[in-house]
């Protein structure tokens, strides 16, 4: 087949087999065809002859100019989508779905799961993205409901799982977790209402996170491995794992209790300030298992500050701590500086949404 004439009906083969289009008149003007009539008279015979074959399988039909019957065509009308599908031996897009769907495993999974499939489903019928997927994304589906299933039975509250900690034990792939990041989110985001978020954001918050770090803090607890009490009162900080913080005890009541956003201003504040304060790195968004020990050390009557930077996502961090100890005021602290460049109109809407 020419290609000229192979492009023209796979063009009108993407547009008829939409589930919105599938009930209208579709058809294409001769003159929006790039570079008709050809130049070459064998281009234009080998073009004609390729449309013709088309017909006569009954997926088009060819309109010509008055009086210039098979010379010059006026244009080509979609008379069956399914057909001109078999015509060129390519996948129908209804019939490609309905396997696709079909061969999920969707056993055991929230009803919530299956409404947002539903609605991917619909937005693929209809050539159109959702959750960040197109139909060309088909295949990670079953990892995603796996995902999804895992997730829905929870994590460990107090020891996030890494991205290839996950994929390997409940994917079997260890790096499938960073290839279903944003869908994976995104379906979270939706359900969550979370629109904004970022995607490591959204899965920090299930207690997936990208990467596990020691969590570094000072101040006046101890922290036990359940076998040996070690003390945070270390100056400048000290760093441990995650899961020694569930047996957290206060060792006096701390001043306060900080929390810093950001790598470089916590290092400054503890070489800098000494005092009984209690100052945790969050390092960025606090993934479940810190905000777990961050509302438990609240508790205390300490006055509760957050330092984060000053864009929409540092205040997204203070919404996110402040809910945890709610009715609980978290104050900013340094979060309200003049200086500075001033917020984009995109960075001014999510700062709105929050």
């Amino acid at each position: 087949m020419s290609k000229p004439a192979n492009a023209v009906l796979h063009g009108l083969l993407q547009k008829g087999q939409l589930d919105h289009a599938r009930i209208r008149d579709i058809t294409l003007p001769a003159k929006r065809i790039k570079g008709y009539p050809f130049e070459d008279a064998e281009a234009n015979r080998e073009f004609h002859a390729a449309l013709r074959l088309a017909e006569e399988a009954g997926a088009v039909r060819l309109e010509w100019r008055r009086h210039y019957e098979n010379e010059e065509l006026v244009r080509l009308r979609l008379l069956h989508a399914e057909k001109l599908a078999g015509f060129l031996k390519t996948d129908y897009l209804p019939d490609h779905l309905a396997a696709v769907f079909n061969e999920l495993d969707l056993a055991d999974s929230p009803q919530w799961l299956h409404d947002s499939l539903d609605h991917l489903r619909q937005q693929w019928a209809q050539g159109k993205k959702a959750f960040g997927l197109s139909i060309a994304d088909a295949e990670l589906l079953s990892d995603i409901i796996q995902a999804v299933k895992a997730l829905n039975d929870g994590l460990p509250e107090n020891e996030p799982l890494d991205y290839r900690q996950f994929g390997a034990r409940y994917l079997n792939n260890s790096k499938r977790t960073r290839e279903i990041e944003h869908a994976l989110s995104a379906l979270y985001q939706q359900r969550w209402d979370l629109s904004g978020w970022r995607a490591s954001d959204v899965l920090s918050q299930l207690n997936l996170i990208p990467l596990a770090h020691p969590v570094l803090l000072r101040g006046p607890v101890s922290l036990s491995d359940g076998k040996q009490l070690l003390s945070a009162e270390i100056s400048p900080y000290i760093g441990v794992p995650v899961t020694m913080l569930s047996k957290a005890v206060f060792l006096k009541q701390p001043g306060y209790l900080l929390t810093i956003e950001n790598l470089s201003s916590f290092n400054e504040y503890t070489r800098q300030i000494t005092d009984d304060g209690l100052i945790i790195y969050t390092a960025g968004f606090p993934d479940r298992s810190l905000q777990n020990f961050y509302r438990k050390v609240a508790q205390s009557d300490a006055p509760v500050f957050h330092w984060g930077d000053t864009d929409p996502h540092g205040f997204m961090i203070l919404k996110v701590l402040q809910k945890q100890i709610a009715p609980k005021v978290v104050h900013p602290h340094l979060m309200n500086t003049a200086w500075g460049s001033a917020y984009s109109s995109g960075q001014l809407k999510s700062l709105e949404k929050l």
